[in-house]
């Protein structure tokens, strides 16, 4: 019996470290996300060619990124860099005091080459809407610490996994402490989980449905997962999971 009560003790200590069930906390934001705007900006985004093969009408988007991410308020710079030989750039919002250890927000805005098949609207348009929807946000609040939101070029294949990729580069740039929360296909929506493609301990431990978001996290950064896990909770089913690096 001792030894059926330990087991049942580690499976569950191991079930709590990896979903990081928390309480939820009080919404203490003055506005809302505006579901029409982050239309608008993931129709914009998918009609716009974000091909690392056609840098300029990449760095095109990149260019109306920057714009709407100005008029929210924050102080754009661009972060330029070399892929494959190629000018790409990283555009990158500041919002908040200007010292102090920022929380970086990010999402890339380039999309897979195959463009007739792929148009990129979850991978990840809905990424970098959910991006300057926040900047609309966050410019009507007044921030105690500062927040850095960085649109990521070259982000897909070739470049994926390479030191070419733009969010590799922007973090170069950085003290390597920072926090950071990447915004990555938070569009897709389902009524019905594809179970042919999802592991059974998937099955097991999250929804059937596809209507929530997921917060996921390497184990050391389980405070920052469990703290942005928290701070969604109100508005919308939230799941979480820690794990080893990929």
């Amino acid at each position: 019996m001792r030894v059926v009560v330990a087991v049942l003790v580690i499976i569950l200590l191991v079930l709590a470290f990896v979903l990081q069930p928390t309480l939820s906390a009080p919404y203490l934001g003055h506005g809302r996300a505006d579901p029409s705007r982050l239309r608008s900006d993931v129709e914009w985004l998918t009609a716009t060619p974000r091909c690392a093969d056609t840098p300029d009408e990449l760095n095109a988007a990149a260019v109306r990124i920057a714009m709407e991410l100005q008029a929210a308020g924050g102080r754009v710079q661009n972060q330029p860099y070399e892929g494959n030989h190629v000018g790409y750039r990283n555009v990158i919002a500041s919002f908040g005091p200007p010292n102090g250890e920022a929380l970086i927000v990010g999402a890339h805005y380039d999309a897979f080459c195959f463009r007739d098949v792929l148009p990129g609207a979850d991978d990840n348009a809905s990424g970098v809407a959910g991006l300057l929807e926040l900047a609309r946000l966050l410019g009507r609040e007044k921030l105690s610490s500062p927040v850095t939101l960085v649109a990521y070029s070259t982000e897909e294949p070739p470049f994926f996994g390479s030191d070419e990729m733009g969010s590799a580069v922007h973090a170069r740039s950085l003290h390597g402490k920072e926090r950071a929360i990447i915004l990555e296909m938070i569009g897709c929506f389902t009524e019905v989980q594809p179970t042919e493609t999802t592991p059974w301990l998937f099955r097991v431990l999250y929804p059937r449905h596809g209507k929530f978001v997921a917060v996921v996290g390497r184990w050391q950064d389980i405070p920052l997962t469990r703290a942005v896990k928290r701070a969604m909770k109100p508005v919308v089913q939230t799941v979480s999971f820690t794990g080893p690096p990929s």
